[in-house]
């Protein structure tokens, strides 16, 4: 249970990126550290609601958990098709 409510934050802020609301962050397209945060948020739903619910097989928590690395190691880098194209359009012109 512990997991869901701490994967509410990094969810809604890297939501808030992915969507675009929310653009500040990203400096001149060198600023991954959002999107990181929604892939986070997702693996600690993914563990919570895994762990939270009885008889649940235990690769599906295995499966929380590689996406809570991944998340983590995307704070830093992502490759481009899992960016939002906003994104990638504000990149490319700040590349120019």
């Amino acid at each position: 249970m512990q997991f869901l409510v701490l994967g509410t934050v990094p969810f809604i802020i890297g939501l808030l990126g992915y969507t675009g609301v929310w653009r500040r962050w990203a400096h001149e397209g060198m600023s991954y550290w959002v999107f990181g945060f929604f892939w986070i948020g997702i693996g600690l739903f993914w563990i919570g609601a895994s762990t939270s619910i009885r008889g649940t097989p235990t690769w599906l928590m295995i499966t929380g958990i590689v996406v809570l690395i991944v998340g983590a190691s995307s704070v830093w880098y992502l490759p481009p098709p899992l960016t939002p194209r906003w994104f990638r359009d504000a990149r490319r012109s700040w590349r120019h």
